[in-house]
């Protein structure tokens, strides 16, 4: 019984683990583009909140150490620590004209906290996150 526990434990990892990879792959090509390009801006942001177009009903939050980078025409926001960025895959790139950006007090209304809400288009999917 332990063994079955343990197969589905590490079937679980190495699904999760594919589907990341499989997204790196995909997004290298834009990855490349918006690498390549110097960095013009960047800050470490202190709470980081995403919002998919499907799955996930509610803000997830992003705990780990993330930073925003302008890079010319383009943007990513990325964890700061490289191997938490290459193996959760929490690396996310956004092209300036594909995107909106504003100013909000939710998730939390009642929080004295204002966020930046960036909505983009991800794998033809919209997303928003609050930075």
């Amino acid at each position: 019984m332990q063994y079955a526990f343990l197969a589905v434990v590490l079937a679980g990892f190495v699904i999760g683990l594919g589907q990341v990879w499989f997204r790196r792959r995909r997004e290298a090509p834009l990855r490349r583009e918006i690498r390549s390009q110097p960095v013009t801006f960047w800050t470490r942001l202190s709470q980081v909140k995403v919002r998919e177009g499907s799955g996930w009903p509610e803000w997830l939050a992003l705990n780990s150490s993330m930073a925003l980078y302008v890079r010319g025409d383009s943007f990513d926001i990325s964890s700061t620590n490289l191997p938490v960025r290459v193996v959760m895959g929490m690396e996310y790139y956004f092209k300036t004209n594909e995107t909106s950006i504003e100013t909000s007090h939710a998730p939390s209304g009642n929080s004295a906290l204002s966020w930046i809400v960036v909505t983009g288009s991800r794998r033809g999917e919209e997303s928003k996150w609050r930075l």
